[in-house]
């Protein structure tokens, strides 16, 4: 890190800061949980969370190009930065004081125009940061510290939280609000650096009275601009496809896997094994690039990427009829057990043990959630005991696996 600039480095930094948005909240831990807490709710998370990401997308890809142009102006880009970071930090702090799984999805979408946002302008501050042949590796260092800072330090000390926590007096919920807290301190602590030595050097002053209608203009010169250069043109054009289809990879990979019956404690591994591998590849990529050329390595890299989508899309398409024969065997048991059971009682047992399928754990897992809903209604005991003694026996039966 000697060879980079203060500025270089605080530019570095805050993808170390931002990170942690992208696996906690994006990847790997929140979409799990929401999930869960979703179908809980009778709601199915996966298509919720989709819906979420598309909306709040689609509102920043529709604003980019007008913020864009805002930013070009003398001051303004720092200034947009801040709010949308500050966006970003609450509204994920608002998604760990909530059970409602609409308002976390509120909070959702909201902190994602934060992060998304932020990304606009702090992508744009590489030219103000680093001079043209450096910056290939300070953007490569960038990705490296944010994949080692965010994505695997505190995404491991979220991991201890949750399989661990229990020990402390932590459960599961209580481990992933606090995770989600960790997520909005980290992403704001570590931002400081940037905000307070990161500086707008390329910029068209224009008087404050101006902004609005010098944006407009600039915008309208930037599109025709892009339409006079076909290289351009087509650059954004393959950009608009290739950010939509990595973004969606990684907003909708593990909560699909929930729906699947995966089970989570493996997907958030696979996940922190993908940020360990990714720091090394990152430099070694920039490296490569100096010999190779950046466009041959983000053709090898794209390429890869598509294989490995096609590999998954492939194993989900397997796996999906046999989960959802397995969901419909566990229904018909708790059915054919139910007894005199309320519809509240049955209700809550069936969705308990539908939670639990993915998880290797699951018949310990579902014998805990029946003692709690025994509890919860002491006159129905019996038939609540007597049908979990049937869904333990389910549970338990390797074959069904």
């Amino acid at each position: 890190m000697k060879q980079f600039s203060k500025q270089e480095k605080s530019w570095i930094f805050y993808d170390w800061a931002n990170s942690v948005y992208a696996t906690i909240i994006m990847a790997a831990v929140f979409p799990i949980y929401f999930s869960g807490v979703a179908g809980n709710a009778g709601y199915s998370g996966d298509v919720l969370w989709g819906y979420a990401t598309s909306i709040a997308t689609f509102v920043v890809a529709v604003s980019a190009p007008f913020l864009g142009a805002l930013g070009d102006f003398k001051g303004m880009k720092k200034r947009l930065f801040t709010v949308f970071l500050l966006v970003g930090v609450i509204f994920t702090l608002v998604m760990a004081i909530t059970d409602n799984p609409i308002l976390m999805l509120v909070g959702y979408g909201l902190s994602y125009i934060g992060f998304a946002g932020g990304n606009l302008f702090y992508d744009s501050f590489l030219t103000d940061v680093s001079e043209k042949e450096n910056m290939d590796k300070v953007s490569a260092y960038g990705f490296a510290m944010g994949y080692f800072g965010g994505s695997t330090i505190a995404f491991l000390i979220s991991i201890a939280l949750i399989m661990f926590g229990k020990h402390i007096g932590i459960d599961n919920t209580l481990a992933v609000k606090l995770s989600v807290v960790l997520t909005s301190l980290w992403w704001l602590v570590f931002s400081i650096p940037m905000l307070k030595n990161v500086k707008q050097v390329h910029y068209v002053d224009t008087p404050k009275s101006e902004l609005f209608s010098g944006a407009l203009r600039n915008l309208k010169d930037t599109v025709k601009s892009i339409f006079r250069d076909k290289r351009m043109l087509i650059f954004i054009i393959a950009y608009f496809f290739y950010i939509d289809g990595v973004g969606t990879v990684i907003h909708m990979a593990t909560s699909y896997g929930s729906t699947l019956g995966l089970n989570s404690t493996m997907m958030i591994f696979a996940l922190l094994l993908t940020q360990l591998v990714a720091v090394p590849c990152s430099i070694l990529f920039s490296r490569f690039s100096k010999s190779i050329g950046t466009v041959k390595m983000l053709l090898i890299g794209i390429t890869i990427y598509i294989f490995v989508c096609l590999v998954g899309f492939y194993m989900g398409f397997s796996l999906e009829p046999h989960q959802a024969a397995y969901e419909a065997d566990f229904r018909q048991v708790v059915t054919e057990n139910r007894g005199a059971l309320s519809d509240e009682a049955f209700a809550a047992l069936s969705a308990d043990g539908l939670s639990a399928l993915s998880e290797a754990d699951r018949a310990d897992l579902f014998a805990e959630s029946a003692e709690k809903i025994a509890a919860r209604f002491p006159e129905e005991q019996a038939e609540v005991l007597n049908a979990a003694d049937a869904a333990d026996a389910f549970l338990r039966d390797i074959r069904r696996l």
